[in-house]
């Protein structure tokens, strides 16, 4: 079903200009009238919509965003978010890296300013991630991967996605990037799952693995990444872009 970009009904599409387009276009013309409307300061609740990725390490959440991206024609927002901090703060990008989806510890907190006078505390970076989230954010649509933007963003206006996979298959994937050994990529997937949940678990206090909080989980092992990419286009539509209208059925003819 999702592997078929024609299982749309064009009944769901509102305007008649929109009648010849195929659905994934409806979704970046509208997107883009929306990003309009922002900028001219018109409509304040129609800000968004947004895509929040989070993923296990390895299961190709950044190839799906890219994916979406390059079809939506909506910026990524991933390390994205790290570079404009970065540039905003007049922050060393690797010092952003020591913070970035991972919890800090005690000593950390207590003893790096005193090792390096450049280093920021968590709570710091935390604000800065906010204000940069909601700053990305009101530019227009985009796709925010990871970094728990999710909990920065409007629930209404966010449609927010889980991407999931065996671990099996995320541990040859990140095998294959890095060009690392089997035992080195299973130890990498391991730590990156454990730093991520607990950087969710210690500043947002929600279970990252709980999909209780997602609209959306899609297994990359199941589906493919293609398949993954067409369901949350699915999912995308149904609920922010095309409002469906309900179908009106033709009159039944008198009997002659």
């Amino acid at each position: 079903m999702f592997g078929d970009r024609n299982f749309i009904s064009r009944d769901a599409v509102n305007s008649a200009a929109y009648e010849q387009l195929p659905w994934y276009d409806v979704i970046r013309c509208r997107a883009e009238e929306i990003r309009r409307a922002g900028l001219r300061g018109e409509t304040a609740g129609s800000a968004g919509p947004y895509i929040a990725l989070s993923r296990l390490a390895g299961a190709g959440g950044s190839e799906i965003a890219e994916r979406l991206g390059e079809t939506l024609g909506w910026p990524i927002m991933g390390k994205q978010l790290l570079e404009r901090i970065a540039r905003r703060h007049h922050i060393d990008p690797s010092l952003l890296e020591l913070l970035d989806e991972s919890p800090t510890n005690l000593l950390y907190e207590a003893l790096g300013h005193l090792l390096n006078s450049e280093l920021i505390s968590q709570n710091a970076y935390l604000s800065y991630l906010r204000k940069t989230v909601r700053a990305a954010a009101a530019e227009g649509p985009a796709i925010f991967v990871g970094r728990g933007a999710q909990y920065f963003l409007p629930l209404a206006r966010t449609l927010n996605v889980r991407v999931i996979a065996d671990e099996a298959d995320r541990i040859e994937r990140v095998r294959r990037r890095s060009q690392l050994s089997r035992a080195v990529a299973r130890k990498l997937v391991h730590e990156r799952d454990k730093s991520r949940a607990a950087f969710i678990e210690r500043y947002f206090h929600r279970d990252l693995n709980d999909a209780a909080g997602y609209d959306l989980v899609v297994n990359s092992s199941r589906l493919g990444v293609d398949g993954c990419v067409d369901a949350i286009f699915a999912a995308l539509r149904a609920r922010y872009i095309i409002p469906a209208e309900p179908r009106r059925r033709p009159l039944a003819a008198s009997a002659p």
